[in-house]
């Protein structure tokens, strides 16, 4: 016979791993919520949840690094070197 349990969602903020704000929404608006504390959240997205133990634990995924495109500094060689 199988059993089921009830598993607590959870979500990772870095390498915290942060308890439900709001179990009764949806994931993306309990993340949402935790922006208050943690302002980067906000540009956050959420990973597929992942069991892990007694927790159903969804991971914030930061976004990409952002360039304004690739400089690259030449410097002066001294007279003898070129």
């Amino acid at each position: 016979m199988a059993t089921s349990r009830s598993l607590t969602r959870m979500f990772r903020i870095g390498t915290n791993l942060v308890p439900d704000p709001a179990p009764d929404r949806s994931p993306e608006e309990a993340f949402a919520m935790l922006a208050v504390a943690w302002p980067a959240v906000a540009h956050y997205t959420l990973d597929a949840p992942v069991v892990e133990g007694e927790n159903l634990v969804y991971a914030g995924i930061k976004p990409p690094a952002q360039t304004k495109g690739r400089q690259t500094l030449r410097m002066a060689l001294p007279a003898e070197h070129a």
